[in-house]
């Protein structure tokens, strides 16, 4: 019978080590992501599905309303998706609820901006500034016309608040969505920069060993190759192995 390659506790060895490797390999990536190029990977796709929610987010936040979503991105998932939330919600305005109603495709444009304009109380606003510039004297009644602009909600029909209550429903589902699909294209891009990693390490590994051989520096890219995928499971497949081998050995 011819005699192994190795033995099952040299194979449990290799797969612990290996995964060691992919560990740290990981480790290093994800302590880099306060990097921008590493940190904002996926957050292309996170803007791109948003899509015309972009709008009331920048009216909410400013102009800087990019640059505070990329530093959120790199932070706390759960602080995005709330900064994301609340940022659709104040930023929605008779000016861009039809473009966002639009773009969402399950609202009706036109009802959604007439719901917001008396919510946010747009219309009585406008009223006023005419009355205003035509010299109009404000009457004891536009005092209340004053405090109903500042406080709409009070004016709204049923059918109105339905609407912008299925606005924020879409809008949530949009930004989940969103969220999800940039943090599983971020995930692919840390593993992608771990690989990479692991391999570096195990080359460097590899050229200061003697002696230097072509099949040490394969083995070396093998390994690291193989490193990110192992990590989760090595000891569990190193246990497997070896648990494998036991039962083998008993039967013969």
């Amino acid at each position: 019978m011819p005699a192994p390659i190795a033995s099952s506790s040299e194979i449990a060895s290799f797969v612990l080590a290996a995964g060691a490797l992919g560990t740290a390999a990981y480790g290093v990536v994800e302590a880099s992501k306060y990097f921008a190029a590493i940190g904002e990977a996926g957050y292309p796709s996170l803007t791109g599905v948003l899509g015309g929610l972009m709008g009331p987010l920048r009216t909410a936040y400013g102009a800087n309303a990019d640059a505070l979503l990329r530093a959120q991105y790199r932070g706390d998932q759960r602080a995005l998706t709330r900064l994301l939330r609340q940022g659709v919600r104040i930023g929605l305005c008779g000016d861009n609820a039809q473009s966002v109603a639009r773009d969402l495709a399950s609202v009706d444009p036109e009802s959604l901006a007439r719901a917001i304009r008396v919510a946010t109380g747009e219309d009585e606003r406008a009223t006023a500034q005419l009355q205003r510039d035509a010299g109009g004297e404000e009457s004891e009644g536009g005092s209340g016309n004053a405090s109903a602009a500042r406080d709409g909600s009070t004016q709204l029909t049923d059918a109105q608040r339905s609407i912008i209550a299925r606005y924020e429903l879409a809008a949530d589902a949009r930004i989940d969505a969103a969220i999800t699909l940039a943090q599983a294209r971020y995930a692919g891009a840390l593993r992608l920069l771990a690989s990479a990693a692991a391999v570096a390490i195990a080359l460097i590994v590899a050229s200061v060993a003697t002696p230097r051989t072509t099949n040490d520096y394969a083995l070396a890219v093998l390994i690291g190759v193989g490193a990110v995928p192992l990590a989760p499971i090595a000891k569990d497949l190193a246990s497997g192995i070896q648990a494998a081998a036991r039962a083998l050995k008993a039967r013969a």
